[in-house]
């Protein structure tokens, strides 16, 4: 995992990687979004680093599409001061079956917890 830093200064990729060992072992399917792959892409380094990660692990992944329902549907459940990103990514991952939503920015998400429970890595690695 590319070691990423958050603004307050702590590192990203430890936690992430944990979630990402825990998937690669069979203990967690992971729900992967084309607006994912694109989100990922503007933030890694590296192009195609995002597709190269999610193939090491394509047997324990789902993969979604976003269609015109997504983005109304994201639309209709969009919280102000929210971002229509963040509502998307909520749709998606609901629409693929997910009922956790990993995030570094979880106050992002809070806002749709009665839509899917949000919770940073370091919190999901305790649940595992």
């Amino acid at each position: 995992m590319e070691e990423r830093v958050a603004w307050t200064g702590r590192k990203l990729g430890n936690e992430a990687w944990e979630v990402f060992f825990r998937v690669l072992k069979g203990e967690y399917t992971l729900i992967v979004s084309d607006h994912l792959d694109r989100q990922l892409e503007k933030h890694l380094s590296k192009k195609g680093k995002a597709a190269e990660l999610f193939l090491l692990i394509k047997k324990h992944v789902v993969k979604v599409y976003t269609e015109p329902a997504d983005k109304t549907e994201a639309e209709r459940i969009l919280q102000p001061p929210g971002d229509f990103e963040d509502a998307l990514h909520v749709i998606l991952a609901k629409k693929g079956g997910a009922r956790i939503l990993v995030t570094q920015n979880i106050s992002d998400f809070l806002p749709y917890s009665n839509y899917i429970e949000p919770n940073m890595p370091s919190q999901l690695v305790k649940k595992l």
